[in-house]
């Protein structure tokens, strides 16, 4: 009986995580305030069906990055290749180290962009 419901609790919560996925898909990212938030919501559904092997570590590396609106990819691609030329983005980053290193990205934009702004002033 426990099991049943182990079972049907989980596949609320990876239906939860999808629709999470699916939306964030859908919008741009614009600094690392939204990327923290998307990291936030989407390791409160994915660690614990990671932990109770529900999912495995690959799907939610994959599951992460598809939350990732095209732009967003677009632009961050050549950022992440130039920085790992070994490792594709595509290829299975651990979500902790794909939202750090893409943060880290986010803020180094964050901070030219404020430069830019200065020097035009």
């Amino acid at each position: 009986m426990a099991y049943r419901s182990i079972s049907t609790q989980s596949r609320v919560s990876k239906q939860e995580l999808h629709n999470l996925i699916d939306w964030s898909s859908t919008r741009p990212m614009k600094d690392e305030d939204n990327m923290v938030d998307y990291f936030d919501d989407f390791r409160t559904l994915a660690d614990p069906l990671v932990s109770s092997c529900y999912m495995s570590r690959r799907e939610s590396n994959k599951l992460f990055q598809q939350g990732f609106h095209a732009d967003n990819r677009t632009m961050l691609y050549p950022q992440l290749i130039g920085r790992h030329p070994l490792q594709k983005p595509g290829a299975d980053f651990d979500y902790q180290v794909l939202f750090n290193r893409i943060h880290a990205i986010f803020a180094q934009w964050r901070l030219e962009d404020k430069a830019a702004k200065a020097k035009a002033e």
